[in-house]
């Protein structure tokens, strides 16, 4: 099934879309649209049922939607990233609840919503960052805690943490500071477990449970590769390219000559976005090489691999077209699909059973 389009009537007119699931027991499709704040209710079928929230300070709207998540099977878990805070809108309408952080402990930052467990509990990261600069072009590491609070974001129980993106930042001018290219993903979170993962450069991920004691650790291939003097050609040159479409000013002189100057790492930790199913399944995808700045605007790829439980059991499927995933379980997959001319279309694909090692 697919959703989407640019009509112009509303509907289905997606911009950013931010997040996507399926309660199969609610029968509802629920998605989160960016471009203008709103969540929005179809039945599993795609048949449109009603849509909520919207861009403003309002009581029930976003400043900028960030995320939508299943809650407890009756509710929409909702992250506004521009106020850092998350809102429960339970699916047969009724009063909308906000919650905020209220124990981050000193030296965190960011609280960034996750999801939930199924007993209620939300879960978020936060960020730390070694503000320590001591030469021009350094990266450092963004650490990431992994922590769950009660429903209402009191509490705050550490369950883990990890490296997250490389900082770099150049004293020479302020506007240079941002993620380096091909950082590591910080970690992941699953219904009723939490999974965490630390650098690309030892692909591993460590599901704990919710009291924050280790269970597993799950391997995955990351494809990683050593960094060309061509790859990195390319790569900046896209970037290049990108800044000489500003008007010429001193700010484009200064991001041109700080490009020549971005730090990157010895190798390539080509993994793309990932994924914890409904069903415990780890997806990862296949990584895309960049071809433009849209390619690296979304990560999405044809060819996703679910690591279950056991150690080194995997499964390939392969979609019809680059695909950027938002959930799964054993029988279905959700996720979005961008054109050439950046319309996005949510789709929604069957997940053929699960034979041992193979690709579908």
């Amino acid at each position: 099934m697919v959703l989407g389009d640019w009509s112009g009537d509303g509907g289905t007119d997606f911009q950013d879309i931010v997040g996507a699931f399926v309660d199969r027991e609610a029968g509802v499709l629920v998605v989160g649209n960016s471009g203008d704040g709103t969540v929005r209710f179809f039945s599993i079928d795609g048949d449109p049922r009603r849509s909520l929230g919207g861009i403003g300070e309002g009581p029930d709207e976003f400043q900028r939607l960030g995320g939508v998540f299943e809650y407890r099977g009756d509710s929409v878990l909702a992250f506004d990233r521009w106020e850092y805070r998350a809102s429960v809108w339970p699916y047969e309408g009724g009063r909308v609840r906000w919650v905020s952080v209220e124990d981050l402990p000193v030296g965190l930052r960011f609280p960034t919503l996750r999801g939930s467990l199924r007993d209620g509990r939300l879960l978020w990261t936060a960020e730390a960052v070694d503000d320590r600069y001591d030469e021009p072009g350094v990266s450092h590491s963004r650490f990431v805690t992994v922590f769950l609070t009660s429903p209402e974001g009191r509490g705050f129980q550490a369950v883990g943490e990890t490296a997250g993106a490389m900082l770099y930042r150049y004293r020479s001018s302020r506007f240079a500071r941002g993620m380096a290219p091909f950082s590591p993903r910080s970690f992941a979170a699953a219904v009723d477990s939490v999974v965490y993962f630390g650098s690309t450069r030892f692909p591993q991920a460590m599901r704990v449970n919710p009291a924050g004691m280790p269970l597993e650790s799950v391997h995955f291939d990351s494809g990683r590769m050593a960094t060309s003097p061509s790859q990195r050609e390319a790569d900046l040159t896209i970037r290049r390219s990108a800044v000489e479409r500003m008007p010429p000013t001193p700010l484009r002189a200064a991001r041109l000559a700080e490009l020549e100057l971005l730090p990157y790492p010895d190798s390539l930790p080509a993994m793309g976005a990932i994924v914890v199913g409904r069903d415990g399944r780890l997806w990862v995808a296949d990584y895309v090489a960049p071809h433009s700045g849209a390619d690296q605007a979304f990560p999405g790829s044809r060819r996703w691999t679910a690591y279950s439980k056991l150690p080194m059991r995997r499964q390939a499927y392969h979609f019809p077209e680059r695909f950027r995933l938002f959930w799964a379980d054993e029988a279905m997959a959700v996720g979005v699909v961008q054109d050439s001319l950046d319309v996005e279309r949510i789709v929604v694909a069957p997940v053929p059973p699960e034979e041992g090692d193979g690709s579908r």
